[in-house]
């Protein structure tokens, strides 16, 4: 039975609920997006671990704050009412928001009321059906101004362990801090910040301007979505980079995007006979890539570079597979498929 229809049979009766809430439930972690009101979270039975249920939740339907409409799995909630049910036949709950300044409320604060109320509803209704929460990771993106990469759209992620989530309470006042708190601390607004904090203080991002990155920032890379423009790189570079990854057991980097600066700079052949390439093959894996699905979010110009059918695949000794693009002799692409196929 999937989460959505655990869920669902909760709101039939009272009874019910007490049945589900009797399980010995573990929610392994949750997975939530701030600025694309989006998540997934994951759960199992604590005593025999397994099987492992997932499901995605999201904001769905119009933009404005009163007419909020949240997904899980395949059924949606009401956040006024929280948990109460309507039979089948109404497709959707409608959520009330509430007063923010009459009608003039700035499009910031409401989009802030908005996150808080969506984050909170879900929570909600996974901590009161299924208990605490294990991790629980939480993302913002921001879009600073940095030293020579100008105005730059960066995404961070903090991680916050069970220690957290005595009760649902707690968890909120933690995440009304990190909505608020870290940005101002790590990545303040109105300030012009050195190009190399959002090396250190993102787990996304995008710079486009980024003449100063070198091949030593790509060998201590830690973000999970990278993409840098106008980049100065080399050939040689690039392959140690790859070598260096290849070697690691470095599981945090999904993507890295690094666009060079002058056309044609790079060198396909000598690159990929760096390594024991081979070719696409679709019963390996998906064409495009779906892996950091904040990818367009932050560089919204890099569709194209996505389908993977001209890519080269390599595997690391633990079987992680990565695929080498090499568009127009002008933009490196690095893909690490952590699940190879999208319905996996």
């Amino acid at each position: 039975m999937d989460i959505e229809d655990l869920l669902r049979l909760s709101t039939t009766s009272k009874r019910m609920k007490k049945i589900i809430k009797t399980i010995n439930w573990d929610i392994v972690d949750i997975s939530i997006d701030f600025t694309l009101l989006k998540g997934s979270v994951r759960i199992r039975h604590k005593t025999f671990k397994w099987p492992v249920k997932q499901c995605t939740f999201e904001v769905v339907g119009k933009n404005e704050f009163s007419d909020l409409k949240i997904r899980i799995g395949n059924i949606y909630f009401d956040g006024r009412l929280v948990f109460s049910y309507v039979s089948s036949h109404k497709k959707y709950f409608v959520f009330r928001a509430p007063t923010l300044d009459g009608n003039n409320a700035s499009p910031e604060r409401v989009f802030l009321s908005k996150q808080y109320h969506f984050v909170s509803i879900c929570l909600y209704l996974f901590i009161d059906l299924f208990g605490e929460i294990r991790l629980l990771k939480v993302s913002h993106s921001y879009t600073r101004e940095f030293e020579t990469s100008g105005p730059t759209r960066i995404k961070y992620t903090v991680n916050m362990p069970k220690i957290f989530h005595r009760t649902f309470e707690a968890t909120m006042r933690q995440v009304a801090v990190l909505q608020d708190t870290y940005a101002r601390t790590c990545l303040p607004d109105g300030q012009v910040l050195k190009d190399e904090m959002v090396l250190n203080h993102t787990s996304s991002g995008c710079v486009k301007n980024a003449h100063w990155f070198k091949g030593l920032h790509l060998l201590t890379l830690s973000m999970s979505t990278a993409i840098f423009l106008k980049t100065n790189l080399t050939d040689i570079d690039i392959i140690a980079f790859i070598r260096h990854f290849m070697n690691s057991t470095n599981r945090t980097i999904k993507t890295v995007i690094l666009y060079q600066k002058e056309q044609g700079s790079l060198n396909d052949e000598l690159i990929f006979g760096a390594f024991d390439t081979k070719p696409w093959d679709p019963l390996q894996r998906d064409q495009v890539y779906t892996g950091s699905p904040d990818l367009l979010v932050l560089y919204s110009e890099g569709k194209h570079l996505l389908d993977c059918a001209d890519g080269f695949d390599i595997v690391r000794e633990d079987g992680l597979m990565c695929t080498l693009k090499i568009w127009n002799s002008t933009c490196f692409c690095f893909y690490v498929w952590h699940q190879r196929f999208k319905d996996e």
